[in-house]
């Protein structure tokens, strides 16, 4: 195995770990609170869409490389959701956001990233210089 593929996989294993863990110790502190509840779903969604964006590059199928494409867009979607949530809680034990704002944001973000795996954001991904895969972009994007 190339040594660069391996101090690749060593620093994505490595944050996606070191960030769950801390995720995990803060939710431990005090496991009601809102905000740090976020913080331990927005750590494990950074490591999930870490390993994700590694998988991607060293994948060489069309059709996985479009799927995992997808997959790390749709884990950034809900990144951005509870990134938003964290900030609006902080440093608050509960949510700040009315509740009608709150369901807003989860049914548009639930939409948004079930769109992520059709054809309307990326119908298909090319390969182009140096093995790089490309997402095709379709009118969905937009959303």
């Amino acid at each position: 195995m190339d040594i660069l593929l391996n101090i690749d996989l060593l620093t994505v294993g490595l944050a996606a770990v070191i960030g769950i863990v801390l995720g995990f110790a803060i939710f431990l502190r005090e496991p009601k609170n809102s905000t740090h509840i976020l913080f331990f779903l927005f750590a494990i969604i950074n490591a999930i869409w870490a390993i994700a964006n590694y998988i991607t590059y060293q994948l060489n199928h069309d059709g996985m490389i479009l799927l995992s494409i997808r997959l790390i867009i749709f884990l950034a979607i809900w990144q951005t959701l509870l990134f938003f949530l964290l900030i609006n809680s902080l440093p608050q034990k509960k949510l700040k956001l009315e509740k009608s704002l709150y369901i807003f944001l989860v049914i548009i973000t639930v939409l948004v990233s079930v769109m992520a795996f059709s054809p309307l954001i990326f119908p298909r991904v090319v390969i182009s210089n140096g093995n790089v895969p490309q997402p095709v972009p379709a009118p969905g994007i937009i959303i």
